[in-house]
C-alpha cells in the first residue's frame, strides 16, 4: 500500500502534464515520435456515443429483440449515483493522460522512472494465475532486463539520458531478428535483452504490469484500493495501457513483427479490453491489427522448418491459436463476423505441455511427451489439475466450434438452417464429452473448491452451453421454434455464473447478461412456466448484486454492467410490486438448482395479477441504447 501511495504522489494531475514532450524536429525523431494510429488507443470524446454495429450474438441482442416485453428505466428513474459520478471523474483523467502522451517515447520513459514500484505490482500477481498469460515464460527475464539494462544503467531523471535510451531501443528494434535454428528455450530472451534491449521487452514489462494491476484487484487488504486510491489505480492502469500501445506501435513501425512482438500484441489487446471494456471500438481495432499480423506474416500457413526447435514450433502454434480464439471471443461479444477464419488458417491443435516441459530436451522431453494420451492430454492433469496448458488447448479447440456457431448465427439466411444448427450443437457436445473427466463441470466441484481447475471446468461448460444458447435463440428468432430449450439453457448459464461467485469478472457480462435477458423476458410473460418464476426472481436478484459489486467505477465494463443492473432491477421492481404476498424463501436458500430437477411451477409463479400498465408506456427502442453509447467512450 505504501508503494502505491508513493506512486500516487507521482501521478500527474489531469489539469497539467508532468511529461515533457520533445518536439518532432529534435535529433531523436523518429525514435521519439514513432506512432501507428491504427494500433493506438484513440481519443473518443464523451460526445461520440456510437459504438458501431452490434449483431445478433452481441451482449445487447436479447434485450433489443424483446422491446415489446422489456423496458429500461426512464431517464427520470435512473439515479445519478456516486458510482456514475466517480466513473466519469476517473475516465476524464484517462482521456487527459492519453492526450498528453501523443505517442511519444518520453511518456514511456517517464513511467519507467518508477520501475521499482512497477516491479512490486508485477510481483503481486500470483505465478499460478500469471501462467494463463501467453507472455508468462518471458516476464522474469524482461523484468530483470528493464531494471538492469535500463533503470540501473541510465539516470532516467535526466532528460538528456532519454535520448541515449531512445536511440538504443530504436536501433535494436529496427534490426531484423532471425533466431538460429538451434536456439534453446532459455536462450530466447537473450535476443531481446542486455545490449540488444528492444521495445518489445519494454512492452512486455509494462503490459504485464497492467495485467497484474487488474488481476490483483480483489486483494483489497493489500492494496487498500478505495476512494482516491482506487481512482489512482484506475488512472495508472490507463497510463500503462497507453505506454504498452506506444511500445507495440514502435515494434510494428520498425520491422516485420518478431515472435515476442506478436505475443505482446495479443496481451495488449486483452489489457485494452480490461481497461476500456470488451465492446470498445479500440479493442476491435486492435483485433484487426492482430488479424493483419497473422495473415501478413504468414502465421495462417506456418512453414515449419525440419530443423526448427520443437519448443519454438509449439510456442508459435500457441500464439496462432490464441489469436484465433481471442478473435472468436470478442466477435461473439459484439456480434460481428470474426476476422480470422479456419477456412484460411491451418489451426494446429496444441499439445498439453507446460512451458517448463517445452524447455526440456532429449530424453526428458521424450518422457514429457510420453505422458500425453492419444488425444493430446497430459496424464499429469490427474494429479496437477488446472494446468494452464490444458486451458490454452481447450480454448483453441472450443474456438473452432464457436466459429461454426457464429457462421450460422450471424448469417441465418441459409438452407437447412435447423439441421445445420443441430449439427453444430452435436459437435459442441461431442467436443465437451471428449474432454478428460477432470475438465468437465459438475456441481460437486464446488464442494472441494480449488479455484483454478474449477474455473477451467466451468469455462468449458459455459462455452458449450453458450454455443447451444446462441443457436437455439437464432432458431427461435428466425424459425419460431419453441423457446423452452432456450429458457432452460439461460437458466443453466446463469446458474453456473452464480456458482462461480464471479471469480472471473468478464463472464458476468459475456455469459450472464444475455442469459439474464432471456430470463427477464420469461418473467414478464404470463403464459409460460418453463422454469419456476420464483427461482428466476431470486437468481436475477443475486445477479443484479453481482453487476453492482464486481464492476466498480473505472472498470472497463462498469457502465455497461451498471446500466444492465438498473434495467434488470427495474423489471424486478415492477414484477415484485404487483404480486400477491407469498411465503418468503429462507434467506440461506440460493436458487441455483439443477434445471433437470426443478419444480416447473414455483409458489410465486402466479403472475395473473401483474399489471403491465405499470410498465413504461413507451418501450425502449433498444434496451441497450442505454448501454451501446458507453462502449464507444474512452471510458467504456
Amino acid at each position: 500500500m505504501k508503494g502505491l501511495q508513493a506512486l500516487k504522489r507521482k501521478l500527474p494531475n489531469p489539469s497539467h502534464t508532468s511529461v515533457e514532450v520533445l518536439p518532432s524536429h529534435t535529433s531523436v525523431d523518429p525514435g521519439v515520435r514513432l506512432s501507428r494510429e491504427t494500433s493506438r488507443t484513440p481519443h473518443i470524446s464523451t460526445a461520440d456515443k456510437d459504438v458501431g454495429f452490434l449483431g445478433s450474438t452481441a451482449y445487447n441482442a436479447v434485450f433489443s429483440d424483446n422491446q415489446e416485453h422489456m423496458t429500461s428505466p426512464s431517464t427520470t428513474d435512473v439515479d445519478t449515483s456516486n458510482g456514475t459520478h466517480l466513473h466519469e471523474q476517473i475516465t476524464a483523467s484517462w482521456r487527459s493522460t492519453q492526450r498528453r502522451s501523443n505517442g511519444n517515447a518520453t511518456f514511456v520513459l517517464e513511467l519507467l522512472k518508477d520501475t521499482p514500484l512497477l516491479e512490486k505490482i508485477i510481483d503481486r500477481w500470483s505465478p499460478r494465475e500469471r501462467a494463463h498469460c501467453i507472455l508468462d515464460p518471458w516476464v522474469e527475464d524482461c523484468q530483470r532486463s528493464v531494471r538492469r539494462d535500463l533503470f540501473e544503467k541510465y539516470d532516467l531523471t535526466r532528460k538528456n539520458e532519454w535520448v541515449k535510451v531512445i536511440d538504443l531501443l530504436t536501433a535494436n528494434t529496427e534490426t531484423p531478428l532471425r533466431l538460429p535454428t538451434n536456439v534453446r528455450f532459455r536462450e530466447f530472451t537473450s535476443y531481446y535483452t542486455g545490449n540488444k534491449l528492444r521495445w518489445e521487452t519494454i512492452g512486455v514489462f509494462l503490459t504485464v504490469c497492467g495485467l497484474s494491476l487488474f488481476n490483483v484487484y480483489d486483494d483489497a487488504e493489500e492494496w487498500d484500493l478505495v476512494s482516491d486510491l482506487e481512482q489512482d489505480k484506475q488512472r495508472l492502469m490507463f497510463r500503462l495501457l497507453e505506454a504498452s500501445d506506444i511500445c507495440v506501435s514502435f515494434c510494428y513501425e520498425a520491422v516485420p513483427g518478431t515472435d515476442l512482438g506478436f505475443w505482446l500484441m495479443l496481451e495488449n489487446c486483452i489489457h485494452a479490453s480490461q481497461v476500456l471494456g470488451d465492446a470498445h471500438y479500440s479493442v476491435w481495432r486492435k483485433l484487426g491489427d492482430i488479424s493483419t499480423a497473422v495473415f501478413a506474416h504468414g502465421l495462417h500457413e506456418p512453414r515449419e522448418a525440419a530443423d526448427e526447435p520443437f519448443w519454438l514450433k509449439e510456442v508459435r502454434r500457441k500464439g496462432q491459436g490464441y489469436a484465433y480464439a481471442i478473435d472468436k471471443m470478442l466477435s461473439t461479444f459484439v456480434g460481428r463476423p470474426p476476422r480470422i477464419s479456419k477456412r484460411y488458417c491451418n489451426i494446429k491443435t496444441l499439445l498439453d505441455l507446460e512451458y517448463g516441459e517445452l524447455a526440456l530436451e532429449g530424453d526428458e522431453l521424450a518422457e514429457a511427451c510420453s505422458r500425453l494420451d492419444p488425444n493430446g492430454w497430459s496424464s499429469l492433469n490427474e494429479s496437477a489439475k488446472g494446468r494452464p496448458s490444458a486451458f490454452f488447448r481447450a480454448f483453441v479447440l472450443g474456438a473452432v466450434i464457436r466459429e461454426d456457431t457464429l457462421e450460422l448465427c450471424l448469417n441465418p439466411a441459409q438452407d437447412n438452417l435447423r439441421e445445420k444448427a443441430q449439427s453444430v450443437i452435436g459437435k459442441s457436445k461431442e467436443l465437451y464429452a471428449s474432454y478428460p473427466r477432470w475438465f468437465q463441470h459438475t456441481p460437486e466441484m464446488w464442494d472441494t473448491y480449488d479455484s483454478r481447475p474449477t474455473f477451467h471446468a466451468v469455462l468449458q461448460y459455459l462455452d458449450k452451453v453458450y454455443n447451444e444458447f446462441m443457436l437455439r435463440r437464432m432458431l427461435v428468432r428466425h424459425l419460431h421454434d419453441d423457446p423452452t430449450e432456450l429458457i432452460l439453457l439461460a437458466h443453466e448459464i446463469l446458474t453456473a455464473v452464480l456458482e462461480s461467485g464471479a471469480g472471473l469478472r468478464w463472464i458476468i457480462v459475456l455469459y450472464g447478461l444475455p442469459a439474464a435477458g432471456v430470463l427477464a423476458v420469461e418473467l414478464l410473460r404470463l403464459n409460460t412456466r418453463v422454469v419456476s418464476h420464483a427461482r428466476i426472481k431470486q437468481n436475477l436478484c443475486v445477479f443484479v448484486s453481482y453487476l453492482k459489486w464486481f464492476h466498480v467505477p473505472g472498470d472497463g465494463n462498469y457502465t455497461l454492467a451498471d446500466r444492465g443492473r438498473k434495467t434488470l432491477q427495474h423489471v424486478l421492481d415492477k414484477v415484485l410490486a404487483t404480486e400477491r404476498p407469498e411465503p418468503q424463501v429462507q434467506p440461506d436458500t440460493l436458487a441455483i438448482a439443477n434445471p433437470a430437477v426443478l419444480d416447473p411451477v414455483g409458489s410465486m409463479d402466479d403472475l395473473s395479477v401483474f399489471d403491465f400498465s405499470l410498465l413504461d408506456a413507451q418501450f425502449d427502442q433498444d434496451f441497450w441504447d442505454s448501454l451501446n453509447p458507453i462502449s464507444g467512450e474512452a471510458c467504456a
